[in-house]
């Protein structure tokens, strides 16, 4: 393998953008932006071959594929030791082809791909030592590969799947990474899947599945709190029982971009600030479709940029909220879940406290949350005796002080069916009846067990904020804004008005 470990003499470095199609010993470096498991293949001369298949990239416009072929020895040990995904390498006297297969490749990039073979050429991961090389290639890391007007929303996404998989371009926070689990097919072949949660403002919820252990392997380094640019994903609705739904799924034409380098990204994270500010309700009205509730873990409330327009508007809706007085929508459970007109509405529920998760050492009321991305951040005993930070590696706010955040999940009863809220801040202090931030830190959990059992079975009336169900949505979101004792003169009033 000395062929691996040492560059001819006669094979300069040149660009990719300056190859020609008669182009012959150079040396291309460039980054592994994309990379498939190695297959086999049968030959043009009736000969079983594995071929490894790359995307290397020198430059934010200049890509290419690159195959690696031999036998599945050679081009596994390739894949393991030299070419992984996200490391620089030199491609050493390759044969320069004619593109690939579209259905098969990143899509765009220069006119030709690249070979190399076991007797010809050959590929070498570089350990970059000039602190400029080494910044040139952390920034081509970063940078987008497609413009960011090219990216779709995943509102828009879900609104154009069908069953049929299109190809389309996200911009999107990660919300969650479910680990890679082991699988076999119905073919009896054994594979990986993993699967990442994204979320931006016009979609709560949207799956992206990674099959195959190179992809597997790229989606468990990743992070929530995390912007990505998935770059060719393949759109399709989540089946036939779930027509109300879509799904992304990584292939061989797929690039992901992590934390890229663009002012949409940028927006995403600071947005997450404006989420603790906001109480979280942002990521509640943007609650979406593939039928989660809102949860507990604010990570999962942080939300894309989805121009500055929309932000504003939808922050416009919660400063405007009408004084109690002023509220006297009577709602029942039956009218929640019979798909009202879509919108944002503030009502009443008269109701029985049913459960409320507090006083759990499993969900504590208050926790700990970066101000940068809305992540977990650690308790300053969790940190080693260092400061609480951001557990997020990839926030830019992981050396700033977090901030604490009460928030309790309840539910609520009335005759016609139970109600799914959330309370925050004041409204929770006021619920539990104390007076500051500094009470609930510091009350014991057999307190709160106590005051959990003091309000369960209670009826209350309830004033909240509703954002309906809509094709995005298709679970409504309440967010409770006072509660009080119920007037049994004014509840009677109301059953007789809604029996009529």
């Amino acid at each position: 393998m000395s062929d691996f470990l040492r560059l001819p003499v006669d094979c300069p470095h040149r660009s990719l953008d300056s190859l020609t199609p008669d182009a012959t010993r150079f040396t291309v470096r460039g980054l592994i932006i994309a990379k498939d498991s190695p297959r086999l293949v049968n030959t043009r001369q009736g000969r079983q071959s594995s071929v490894l298949t790359i995307t290397l990239r020198d430059s934010p416009s200049a890509y290419c594929q690159v195959s690696i072929w031999g036998d599945d020895g050679h081009v596994r040990t390739v894949s393991r030791d030299h070419a992984r995904l996200g490391s620089v390498v030199d491609i050493v006297n390759a044969s320069v082809r004619p593109p690939q297969n579209p259905a098969y490749r990143v899509s765009g990039g220069l006119p030709f791909s690249l070979s190399v073979s076991e007797n010809r050429g050959s590929v070498v991961c570089c350990r970059l030592i000039d602190p400029s090389e080494v910044t040139v290639f952390e920034r081509l890391r970063r940078q987008l590969l497609r413009p960011a007007s090219e990216h779709v929303t995943l509102g828009q996404a879900l609104r154009c799947a069908t069953d049929q998989p299109q190809y389309a371009s996200l911009l999107a926070l990660i919300q969650r990474v479910h680990r890679p689990r082991q699988l076999t097919t119905r073919e009896g072949r054994d594979t990986c899947r993993a699967q990442l949660i994204l979320c931006d403002a016009t979609c709560r919820s949207f799956p992206l599945t990674f099959w195959g252990p190179e992809n597997c392997e790229a989606a468990a380094a990743l992070r929530p709190g995390q912007v990505v640019s998935v770059v060719d994903c393949r759109v399709s609705s989540a089946g036939r029982f779930r027509s109300d739904a879509a799904e992304g799924t990584v292939d061989k034409r797929t690039v992901l971009i992590v934390d890229p380098l663009c002012s949409e990204a940028a927006a995403l994270l600071s947005q997450a600030a404006d989420l603790l500010e906001t109480g979280g309700d942002l990521g509640a009205a943007a609650a979406t479709a593939n039928n989660e509730e809102i949860d507990e873990d604010v990570t999962d409330d942080v939300t894309e940029h989805a121009g500055h327009g929309a932000q504003r508007h939808l922050l416009h809706q919660q400063q405007v909220a009408p004084p109690l007085h002023a509220i006297h929508t009577v709602l029942t459970a039956f009218k929640l879940s019979s798909c009202p007109p879509p919108g944002v509405e503030y009502a009443i529920a008269f109701a029985c406290l049913t459960e409320l998760n507090i006083g759990s050492a499993e969900s504590p009321p208050i926790s700990l949350r970066c101000t940068v991305c809305a992540g977990r951040a650690a308790e300053p005993a969790a940190a080693g005796g260092r400061q609480a930070g951001c557990q997020n590696t990839g926030c830019a706010g992981a050396a700033m002080p977090p901030t604490e955040v009460a928030s309790v999940t309840l539910e609520a009863a009335d005759h016609t069916g139970t109600f799914h809220m959330r309370a925050q801040g004041q409204v929770l202090l006021q619920l539990c009846g104390l007076g500051s931030l500094d009470q609930l830190r510091s009350a014991s959990q057999a307190h709160l067990s106590r005051v959990r059992s003091r309000l369960l079975f209670t009826r209350l009336k309830f004033y909240v904020r509703v954002v309906r169900a809509t094709h995005l949505q298709p679970r409504p979101c309440m967010q409770l804004l006072a509660c009080q004792p119920v007037d049994t003169q004014e509840l009677a009033q109301c059953l007789r008005l809604s029996a009529l």
